[in-house]
């Protein structure tokens, strides 16, 4: 005979018992198991695209600065009567002039640091964060 078969009939407390723990590792080892794998999975995905507001309020940037990833779009709305002009200190871009509640956008596209400003008032500065891996378009072929 089987051995589990004599511990099943012999002794039914104890190898319920046994049969119990089993279902326990076996539950245990499959969470363990996924939760490694969403780990996994999580740690190489990319952020899904935001929107990140900023508000341009009594001659200054609000926030003054912007932590980002790549993909995200930074939306600048002009909350003075004042027109403004967001743009890099290299001027590499620039948002067309904002008038009292005008929007610009901005898509971040690599990721770096970098200083912006008004055009039109100086003093008024900001900087961008920007984290994450460049995205590239796929090629398509013929």
């Amino acid at each position: 005979m089987p051995a589990t078969w004599s511990l099943r009939f012999a002794n039914p407390e104890r190898y319920e018992k046994g049969a119990a723990m089993i279902t326990k590792i076996k539950i245990g080892l499959l969470v363990l198991a996924l939760a490694v794998g969403a780990g996994v999975s999580a740690a190489g995905a990319r952020p899904a695209p935001r929107t990140i507001h900023v508000d341009i309020h009594r001659f200054q940037f609000v926030p003054a600065r912007v932590d980002a990833h790549v993909g995200d779009t930074i939306e600048w709305t002009n909350r003075d009567f004042a027109p403004h002009i967001a743009s890099d200190a290299g001027d590499k871009w620039t948002t067309a002039p904002l008038n009292n509640a005008a929007i610009g956008r901005r898509v971040v596209k690599t990721p770096v640091t970098f200083a912006y400003r008004c055009n039109f008032h100086p003093q008024m500065k900001g900087t961008i964060v920007a984290t994450g891996n460049i995205v590239q378009s796929p090629k398509l072929g013929r």
